[in-house]
């Protein structure tokens, strides 16, 4: 069987899947989820494996550049002065929190050291675009709550970005030095900065070329090709291209005349991107995965779970938000491709406790894409 057939083959499976839950009054993404976690979990899938690496070595950089920026097209100023400064507070609360709660169980509960907990916390914090998009698309749901809830992960997978990398070279000094010594404090700057200032630049250089272009099918290759450049870009100068994607898209929303036509073509871009990204992220999350996490997976459940609902429930209250505070925290639980993401990558960084944090962060991701896209559609479909 060839790379194609496999793809194509793949693609028929989750849509028809998807069109089942649909019929039982299921999310799709739920069934795009589980058809991946079935081929994980079927011997005879793990034959096609190579077949399946190479399939998905150049869709994981790509779809989650098109996501990030996509979620950062959602983040207009006027969408902003529209929701006030609330998103960014309750943004804040809630993922400090969460770090918070997920840090102390772990480390004082557990016993797991620091340098883990600091790394396992910053992606807990994590929150998933790509089922927050497919399920708000599939179910169009009136009130600001859904506008809320994309400003907010918005915002989160920045917070998580910027954690994620302060705590990777956190972790390597502490397991090494036992103290963060300042060249790795001067890394993790220099990062941040770069990977910010390179986001505002291309933001800035795709709405002059976007303005300098008429008709959807040549914006079509117009935003294909920018996207190939961001991931280009962070790539060759080892930069973050989940930061850099969000604040292209920040940045590109609120200079650019063209963002309408810009979201009818990421949408028809991200469609079968999202259907692929959903079958890897299941497929990854097998039974042995669970059994191999013991209570470290269970604890990052719990403390997580408790961290956002909670989070977003304080960070609601001291707001003030009167409309559906309790609902907030609930719609943050989804977790899958920016996490899988950032496990992999501290799988790599840290070879020692790398395999620790990938298996406790999957055994929560099983758990957050299983219950998040209901969860998620039973709040936005609430009559309220």
């Amino acid at each position: 069987m060839n790379i194609f057939l496999f793809t194509g083959i793949l693609l028929f499976l989750a849509i028809y899947s998807g069109r089942f839950f649909h019929k039982i009054k299921l999310p799709i993404v739920t069934g795009y989820i589980l058809i991946g976690f079935i081929l994980g979990n079927v011997p005879i899938f793990h034959t096609l494996n190579p077949l399946f690496a190479k399939t998905t070595l150049f869709i994981d950089e790509f779809a989650l550049a098109v996501i990030s920026f996509e979620m950062g097209t959602e983040f207009s100023l006027k969408k902003l002065r529209k929701i006030e400064k609330k998103v960014v507070i309750i943004t804040i609360i809630q993922a400090i929190f969460t770090w918070v709660i997920i840090f102390l169980g772990l480390k004082f509960f557990l016993h797991i050291p620091a340098a883990v907990s600091i790394v396992i916390a910053s992606i807990g914090i994590a929150t998933a675009p790509d089922i927050i998009i497919l399920v708000t698309r599939e179910y169009n749901p009136k009130g600001i709550l859904s506008e809320y809830l994309k400003g907010i992960v918005t915002l989160d997978d920045l917070i998580t970005e910027i954690m994620f990398f302060i705590s990777i070279p956190v972790a390597q000094s502490i397991m090494q030095f036992h103290y963060l010594q300042s060249s790795y404090a001067f890394i993790i700057v220099k990062e941040i900065v770069f990977s910010v200032a390179l986001g505002i630049g291309l933001g800035i250089l795709f709405t002059y070329v976007a303005s300098e272009f008429r008709g959807l099918r040549v914006l079509f290759a117009v935003t294909i090709g920018f996207i190939f450049v961001v991931i280009g870009m962070s790539l060759l100068l080892k930069l973050h291209i989940i930061l850099i994607a969000i604040l292209t898209g920040i940045t590109f929303t609120n200079l650019s005349r063209e963002k309408r036509i810009i979201h009818e073509v990421l949408s028809q871009i991200d469609a079968p991107l999202f259907i692929i990204f959903l079958i890897v992220n299941g497929s990854a999350l097998s039974v042995k995965l669970i059994y191999e996490s013991h209570f470290l997976g269970i604890a990052l459940i719990l403390t997580r779970g408790f961290g956002k609902v909670f989070g977003g429930f304080l960070g609601s209250s001291i707001t003030n938000l009167k409309y559906r505070r309790n609902a907030i925290g609930w719609g943050l639980l989804p977790q899958s491709e920016i996490s899988i993401y950032l496990a992999v990558l501290a799988r790599n960084a840290l070879p020692y406790y790398g395999n620790t944090i990938f298996v406790a962060i999957m055994t929560g991701v099983i758990f957050f894409e299983i219950i998040g896209a209901p969860i998620l559609k039973g709040i936005l479909t609430e009559k309220v």
